[in-house]
């Protein structure tokens, strides 16, 4: 599965504002890292699998990315919290937004630098992209110096 910078910084916009949104549903969440909310991601409960086959096995592809895009916040220490698989759902606890997340989602913000950089080197990885503001710096420092 591909990695959506576009989804991952929509999931941690979200997050910073208490939010976890999905297509139909909202929840809550805590936004100062203290509390912990727990969710089931899971597909849309108004879609009938057996009447609606495609737009079922859409939901599902679509709640996969998401989570898919949660763990990668999680295991990379960008957000608090936990994911776990229970087929077809999603256990998820959340409980906010790290430092790290905080300085990604800045690093994501900053569209200019971010597209300058991926128009250079082209697909960039999380590791590097996190590291952008740091080598935009370093070179702004680097050129004034000579």
């Amino acid at each position: 599965m591909n990695i959506d910078q576009n989804l991952l910084k929509e999931v941690l916009l979200n997050a910073k504002n208490g939010l976890i949104k999905t297509k139909y549903d909202s929840m809550e969440i805590p936004c100062d890292g203290l509390g912990e909310y727990s969710f089931i991601l899971c597909p849309n409960k108004n879609i009938d699998p057996f009447e609606e086959e495609n737009k079922y096995n859409e939901e599902i592809e679509y709640i996969k990315t998401l989570a898919y895009h949660l763990k990668i916040l999680i295991d990379n220490n960008y957000l608090y919290g936990e994911i776990r698989k229970t087929h077809p759902f999603y256990m998820v606890s959340i409980n906010g937004l790290t430092l790290s997340g905080h300085q990604f989602l800045e690093t994501l913000s900053n569209d200019n630098i971010l597209k300058k950089v991926i128009e250079k080197i082209g697909n960039i990885s999380l590791d590097t992209v996190s590291k952008v503001p740091a080598l935009a710096i370093g070179a702004i420092i680097n050129s004034s110096l000579k």
